[in-house]
């Protein structure tokens, strides 16, 4: 009798994924080019001229064509998955903006903490850092476009301004007084001290006014010791994530495409400088073949790597100079934002996280204290008396501690369903 082969759950994940990616890279692809065609250049003029000549029959009947593909797509699709895909490629940049944007920040919020200086500078100073950008750019498409050697100067100039603002930034961004996780500190800090000050003060004499064996002071103590154990249970899941996330490398992550998107600047601002040097005065470069851009975007790379693969060298006086500020900003990367990024500022950038940790270690230790010291309580007794009337919030909270969850039985009994992964001792 033959065998009933099943398809395996994994290949439906394989082919799932696949046709993700399809309708992620059309949706995607379709957006970019109404943009450049909106805003940059009519990109659909360069196709037409790079495509071979059998392609201008697609292309004159290109609406009989779209029509052809629609209903072939619809045809093998379906109707609810066509209509689906059909939306979602409409509303990708809402889709971005609000989903995928907020859903990577919230899986990855400790990465996002360690890119919080370069965050806040870019929203701080959004206003100059769009103008310098924009400013930039125009420089760029200027030392293509003109041959006008006051336009070339004017560019050039800008363009060298642009670069040393950037490496000025970065070294005032290592000496600054603290990071990110010092003003969470102290943040973090102000709160307790209010806390102590405030809620919990108000909520101990709003207790004391009540009788202690009417259904209002058990109810309002309830209320009370549900509000902390959230907000304990949010600080020690909060410490857990920090713990089991490591910043140390993410912070890496952070130092490398520092440097990574410096050097790369480095190298797009010096082949714009020899570009326009060329266009001022030709014969400034040498070498085999033809001296355009891309040529000379690679003897940029080359010099700031400092190899010889490149068959372009300069030749004029005002090109060796060039290639010597290039050298000198080579220096700079390799010693200057090296060693004082990876030294002074990760040292801090460590002390700071380590304070916040020490301030939230506090505060879910003083929460805790409170609780011992008013209810007679412990942390795991306060669990077992909000298991029973708020369970689902409270097995909530412990997943995102690291803990199992705890079945309530009819008879309300607690019995854990596992053994918790970090503790032996929390078997309820």
């Amino acid at each position: 009798m033959p065998k009933i082969v099943k398809q395996e759950p994994s290949d439906n994940k394989v082919v799932s994924r696949m046709l993700w990616w399809v309708r992620e890279c059309a949706a995607f692809g379709l957006w970019l080019f109404i943009l450049i065609k909106v805003l940059v250049y009519d990109v659909d003029i360069l196709f037409v001229g790079i495509l071979p000549p059998q392609a201008n029959t697609f292309l004159k009947y290109k609406f009989f064509v779209i029509l052809g593909v629609i209903a072939l797509l619809w045809l093998t699709m379906g109707n609810r998955r066509f209509f689906s895909t059909v939306a979602y490629v409409l509303y990708y940049p809402i889709v971005v903006l609000f989903w995928q944007i907020p859903k990577l920040i919230f899986k990855n919020w400790v990465l996002l903490l360690v890119f919080a200086p370069a965050i806040h500078s870019l929203i701080t100073n959004f206003r100059m850092n769009f103008i310098l950008s924009v400013g930039a750019l125009l420089s760029a498409l200027i030392i293509l476009l003109s041959n006008s050697p006051p336009y070339l100067i004017a560019a050039m100039t800008f363009l060298a301004f642009y670069l040393c603002r950037h490496c000025v930034k970065k070294i005032r961004m290592a000496f600054q007084p603290g990071s990110i996780f010092a003003n969470i500190a102290d943040i973090i800090r102000q709160f307790w001290e209010e806390l102590q000050k405030t809620t919990l003060a108000n909520q101990v004499q709003v207790e004391a006014k009540l009788d202690p064996t009417s259904d209002a002071y058990k109810q309002k103590t309830l209320e009370h010791l549900n509000h902390l154990y959230f907000l304990n249970s949010v600080l020690r899941g909060i410490l857990l994530k920090l713990q089991l996330s490591g910043i140390s490398g993410k912070l890496n992550v952070y130092f490398i495409t520092s440097l990574l998107y410096a050097a790369l600047l480095t190298i797009i601002v010096f082949g714009f400088e020899f570009l326009g040097l060329e266009k001022m005065q030709p014969g400034s470069f040498g070498g085999s073949g033809r001296i355009g851009f891309w040529e000379l975007l690679g003897l940029s790379f080359n010099t700031l790597m400092t190899a010889g693969v490149s068959p372009l060298a300069p030749k004029s006086a005002v090109a060796q100079l060039l290639a010597q500020c290039e050298l000198v900003f080579a220096l700079f990367l390799l010693v200057i934002l090296v060693f004082v990024i990876l030294t002074i500022f990760r040292e801090r950038f460590r002390e700071d996280a380590e304070r916040a940790t020490r301030e939230l270690t506090k505060g879910a230790e003083l929460i805790e204290g409170h609780i011992f010291q008013h209810y007679k309580l412990s942390i795991e007794d306060a669990e077992r008396m909000l298991i029973v009337t708020n369970g689902p919030t409270v097995n909530r909270l412990r997943r995102f501690r690291g803990l199992a969850i705890i079945e309530v039985r009819a008879t309300n009994d607690l019995k854990p369903e596992q053994k918790s992964p970090t503790d032996g001792s929390e078997t309820k």
